[in-house]
């Protein structure tokens, strides 16, 4: 009996902080069919309640006229549109799959920061607000502030710096409509 409870004990101290330390944020606000997905699961878990805890190699989808508000435990915030798919990497990395993300990332530090990809371009991120359109054939990054570095994995891509400006704002006033608020609010 002794010899379980230190096998159990010890167990306990050695899994619990992996599986706490995993956790990198929540579902703080939604609207609509919004689904969880873990690690090998494939239906996914509907979103019912706010505070839904987000791990390492969870992917978050919303459906059609759903919206997700995610807060990090960093204090980054991200903004799911419709029809989105963020999958979560790692602490330090998240990947745009499809649809339309906003995301305010807070500062990090001087070394650390976030990357976030999105078909065949890595974004490197160190406290910043910024929109990425991953919903066309082709993929669409607008910068509110703060500065991003982007690197295309493969090819070349092309910088349009005249109307990034106008293109931001056009995308916030009419496309982010449903959030537009919000995200002045909490991203």
């Amino acid at each position: 009996m002794k010899r379980f409870i230190i096998s159990s004990l010890v167990f306990f101290l050695f899994t619990a902080p992996a599986y706490s330390s995993d956790n990198i944020g929540e579902i703080n606000r939604f609207t609509g069919d919004v689904r969880v997905y873990s690690q090998g699961s494939v239906k996914g878990n509907k979103v019912l309640e706010e505070g839904v805890k987000l791990f390492v190699n969870d992917i978050v989808k919303t459906k059609r006229n759903a919206l997700a508000h995610i807060s990090f435990t960093d204090g980054s915030r991200a903004v799911l549109k419709e029809r989105s798919t963020l999958e979560i990497e790692s602490v330090q990395g998240l990947n745009v799959q499809n649809g339309k993300v906003l995301f305010n990332i807070k500062q990090r530090g001087r070394l650390r920061g976030v990357i976030v990809k999105a078909k065949s371009v890595v974004i490197g991120v160190k406290g910043t607000k910024f929109f990425v359109d991953n919903s066309l054939e082709q993929l669409n990054i607008f910068l509110k502030e703060g500065r991003l570095l982007i690197q295309a994995e493969e090819g070349e891509f092309v910088k349009y710096s005249k109307k990034e400006k106008d293109q931001f704002e056009s995308y916030k006033d009419g496309e982010l409509e449903i959030g537009r608020a919000s995200c002045r609010e909490r991203v």
